[in-house]
């Protein structure tokens, strides 16, 4: 359905006077968007330079140009600088096992990770937990998952 609001949209704009485009593009553009939103749901931004990247190209082909409308514009750049964000977004949320963690470390650190009495497989839920790590001898261990 957004797909048929956006060329109704672009419709509108390109065989009918409208008084202010933007406006009508503030008004509404959550619900042009509404499939683009579901597919990059985290990031809301990208949602809106794929729905202004595809009325400019509904417009396009009813031969006028999306800069004859007072409509946002949307840069390359920008749409790059987006999908980079999504892509480390999705990369963050995928899970690592302790197990590939430590298989990631030097022999040094396995062997302080392995001594260490509060390790648990857990994530850290209570400040005194949290505490009782940073006391253990002063080592702070941060496991972060890296590309490989």
């Amino acid at each position: 359905m957004p797909s048929a609001l956006r060329r109704f949209f672009a419709t509108l704009l390109v065989h009918c006077e409208v008084g202010n485009p933007r406006l009508l593009w503030d008004k509404f553009s959550s619900l042009l968007s509404e499939d683009f939103q579901r597919s990059y749901c985290s990031n809301e931004k990208l949602a809106h330079y794929k729905t202004l990247t595809d009325i400019a190209q509904l417009i396009e082909s009813m031969g006028k140009h999306q800069a004859d409308f007072d409509l946002p514009t949307v840069s390359y750049k920008d749409i790059q600088l987006c999908k980079n964000k999504k892509e480390i977004e999705e990369e963050l949320n995928i899970p690592v096992s302790p197990e590939d963690i430590i298989a990631t470390l030097n022999i040094e650190f396995v062997n302080k990770f392995r001594s260490l009495p509060c390790i648990n497989t857990q994530p850290v839920d209570t400040k005194t937990e949290a505490e009782r790590m940073d006391e253990d001898d002063g080592y702070y261990l941060w496991l972060t998952p890296m590309p490989i």
